[in-house]
């Protein structure tokens, strides 16, 4: 996200809480154009993400959990994404409308920064998930979205990123499956003002020791515009910048001789978490202190049952 879409992000969260503040419910909903109390006796809702400027690969992670949660309690529930992850969420279970018809639907679920005029009279519930978060993120999420609807409790809701285990992947990218690997992305486009050479260069320091420990080889992963931005050795690291697809992420992360991520906090970090393996990564940090704190705590863990991040 660059830094006009920081500061166009930062004036929505703003209007919201001057503009909107009649429209809020704790602990951090906007409701507009339908009562609270009709909420749980809708039964159509469509989860709106399709927005690449807001909408990052890892933040569809954090409503998992919450969008099937309410498909076993009986709900018809589509989800608009961004184009790269429309397979990911079809592959798991998940409805996906690449151009859903707005007004099918009895309810759009969707986050403050994504509103606009196609938006704005239907019945909408918003979500601000930079305030008022006072445990691990997806399962904030959850609670409150039970809460809102009424929902009765689903035990072991699962992600199923399990599916993603084509081993193939290793030979496609020319692997040894005999070899131990580390996962690098020393990267990071959401608030990458905050990602600084000095960070950077804690990652760097940390994979080559991590590497040395464990006798692992480092598979550098990143976008093409990564690749053009910095220059790594061939001789060190395995580049993968501009390779692969978020499905070939998720492959190689399931695999079994892929030991570890270590990075920024990022969409990686999370699905290592899912498939419970360890990530080491530097927290990339806020603006602000209490909102810095707040990030910290709910969005470096997913659930509160288990902890696979360990901040370097």
């Amino acid at each position: 996200m660059n830094v006009l879409s920081y500061i166009k992000k930062a004036f929505s969260i703003l209007k919201f809480n001057i503009i909107y503040k009649n429209k809020f419910i704790s602990p951090y909903f906007y409701i507009f154009n339908i009562n609270r109390g009709d909420i749980p006796k809708l039964k159509k809702v469509l989860f709106y993400f399709n927005n690449e400027e807001f909408m990052h690969i890892g933040d569809h992670i954090f409503f998992i959990k919450t969008i099937k949660t309410l498909m076993l309690n009986g709900y018809e529930v589509d989800v608009s994404t961004i184009p790269s992850m429309r397979n990911i969420f079809e592959k798991i279970g998940i409805k996906v409308k690449a151009n859903p018809n707005l007004k099918d639907y009895d309810l759009i679920i969707s986050r403050v920064e994504l509103l606009d005029e196609h938006l704005i009279d239907k019945p909408l519930v918003l979500v601000n998930l930079t305030k008022n978060l006072t445990m691990p993120i997806a399962d904030d999420l959850l609670v409150h979205f039970s809460l809102l609807f009424e929902l009765k409790p689903v035990e072991n809701v699962e992600y199923n990123f399990e599916i993603f285990n084509d081993k193939s992947v290793i030979k496609r990218f020319n692997l040894n499956e005999n070899d131990s690997y580390i996962l690098l992305s020393p990267f990071c486009d959401s608030s990458f003002f905050l990602v600084t050479n000095e960070k950077i260069n804690r990652i760097i320091s940390f994979v080559r020791k991590e590497a040395k420990i464990k006798n692992a080889k480092i598979l550098l992963i990143g976008s093409q515009i990564d690749k053009l931005k910095v220059k790594f050795s061939s001789d060190e690291f395995i580049d993968l910048r501009g390779k692969t697809t978020i499905e070939d992420i998720l492959n190689l992360s399931n695999c079994p001789n892929v030991k570890s991520f270590i990075g920024f906090d990022n969409f990686i970090m999370h699905v290592f978490s899912i498939i419970k393996k360890p990530s080491f990564v530097v927290y990339r940090g806020r603006i602000g202190k209490k909102r810095r704190e707040m990030i910290k705590k709910s969005h470096i863990n997913l659930n509160n049952k288990e902890y696979f991040v360990t901040l370097i």
